[in-house]
């Protein structure tokens, strides 16, 4: 039962370890060793905090350690669930250095008494999810600070997000939950469906107004783009009255 029950752990698609109350390791599963380059072989009944060193690239506590002793310092911020603390970290040691951001969770392991024997880590890579926030973090943050009003809306209309610009351009201090026919009467779902270039006059001044259709399939939604143009309509003008009078001067 014992062989099957290390097979099973051998082939869970998490990294694995797990060290005894001596902080020794126990347990090293196959994944662990394609993330740290370590063979099982080379690890068991390592401690002193060795296990360490395949992550980090010095030896320092992790999170399992924190298990057997909760009152140790450790120097990033845990989040407890029941008996499991969990973190999410990048660790530059692994791959051969290249590193990954990971998911850490790390439990106690109790015998049959409920007496705590030792404690077990999980690892999981979570370098796509990640990676895929952080730019999402940066699309966020290049829309959120944009001098181009933008908002997002549901089919009906109903605003779901819009940055400071399209607030600003608005006079409004909110908009979400909110349609956007209410606030600009002027702009019809056709013209948004569309994706009709409109220029309206509002607040006194002049901007161009274009949706585009959010589709998977089907259409989900709409952004709106909104663009104050009233320098350019005035400098525009400026330029109409200065030929007109450039006409006038030459036929006089």
């Amino acid at each position: 039962m014992e062989n099957i029950l290390r097979r099973i752990v051998r082939l869970i698609p998490d990294g694995v370890f797990a060290i005894d109350m001596t902080g020794k390791v126990i347990v090293w599963n196959k994944v662990l060793e394609e993330m740290t380059g370590i063979f099982e072989e080379e690890i068991i009944g390592k401690g002193d905090f060795e296990y360490s060193l395949p992550f980090y690239g010095y030896r320092r506590p992790m999170p399992v350690d924190y298990v057997l002793n909760p009152d140790m310092i450790y120097p990033e911020f845990l989040s407890k669930k029941a008996d499991t603390y969990e973190i999410e970290t990048f660790l530059p040691a692994l791959y051969g250095g290249k590193g990954a951001w990971v998911k850490i969770s790390a439990s106690p392991v109790v015998d049959e008494a409920c007496d705590l024997i030792g404690a077990v880590q999980i690892v999981r890579d979570i370098t796509a999810r990640k990676t895929a926030e952080i730019e999402l973090m940066k699309l966020y943050n290049v829309i959120s600070h944009s001098p181009v009003g933008v908002a997002i809306l549901e089919f009906s209309g109903k605003i779901i997000y819009c940055n400071d610009s399209f607030l600003k351009y608005s006079g409004h201090k909110k908009l979400k939950g909110e349609n956007i026919f209410e606030v600009f009467p002027q702009v019809s779902l056709y013209e948004i469906h569309n994706s009709y270039l409109k220029e309206l006059k509002y607040n006194n001044k002049v901007f161009r107004l274009r949706g585009i259709r959010l589709e998977e399939g089907e259409v989900l939604g709409y952004a709106l783009f909104l663009t104050d143009v009233t320098e350019i309509r005035k400098y525009e003008e400026q330029i109409i009255i200065s030929r007109k009078m450039e006409s006038i001067r030459r036929l006089t």
